[in-house]
């Protein structure tokens, strides 16, 4: 029996070129979340201590960029488990 194949995702870039404004687009600490792959109450923690994805404060509403989680992806990019993200002086 042969397994079904999912359908190829589109590129990173065919995201962007279609939707110009998805990345700046505000959205919820749940959709954070589901980006960055912290749990809620982590993000929620980070907002306090620090250390999080950079959030807007929009009255009582707190909201992420798309951009803002990315970012927070990158920075904790490694080549592997010794390495500390810290660029060789």
């Amino acid at each position: 029996m042969q397994t079904p194949s999912l359908p190829a995702l589109p590129a990173f870039a065919d995201i962007l070129q279609a939707n110009p404004g998805w990345l700046d687009e505000a959205v919820p600490t749940v959709e954070a979340s589901r980006i960055t792959g912290e749990p809620v109450p982590t993000l929620e923690t980070k907002r306090v201590r620090g250390g999080g994805p950079v959030f807007l404060k929009l009255g009582k509403s707190v909201r992420y960029t798309r951009r803002a989680c990315f970012e927070y992806l990158a920075v904790r990019r490694r080549t592997s488990t010794s390495d500390s993200g810290q660029a060789a002086a």
